[in-house]
């Protein structure tokens, strides 16, 4: 049986961040665009597309979100520890444009976009 859930922790660069949500994370740095030709055989078109991942993450004090934006590339890490299963980005941005619910403390909006992706047990 899998176990998925739990407890994790985030870092890029060695800073904390903490997470409200999960994490989504996208494994593969291809995208596969499907094609149907005229004779009704099929095709494929690849594009490179980067690892990404998608957190929702609780607002802090001491978190300058222009900064984190501006910055990079990032080394990053997501620990599950639950599950025992680490996820590491390196050579990341992050994109997309920050928004902080001041009512409820989440930041959404920022996706990530890496060079390479490893995930493994610790």
């Amino acid at each position: 049986m899998a176990s998925f859930g739990g407890e994790m922790r985030f870092t890029y660069n060695g800073a904390p961040l903490v997470l409200r949500a999960a994490i989504k994370t996208t494994p593969s740095n291809t995208e596969v665009e499907g094609i149907v030709n005229q004779d009704n055989s099929v095709s494929a078109s690849h594009k490179p597309s980067g690892y990404g991942f998608e957190p929702t993450f609780e607002d802090a004090a001491d978190v300058d979100w222009d900064a984190v934006m501006r910055n990079g590339p990032y080394n990053i890490s997501c620990i599950e520890d639950h599950t025992g299963v680490v996820h590491t980005w390196t050579g990341a941005i992050f994109t997309g444009r920050p928004s902080v619910d001041r009512g409820t403390g989440e930041v959404t909006g920022i996706q990530g976009l890496a060079r390479a992706y490893r995930k493994s047990r610790g």
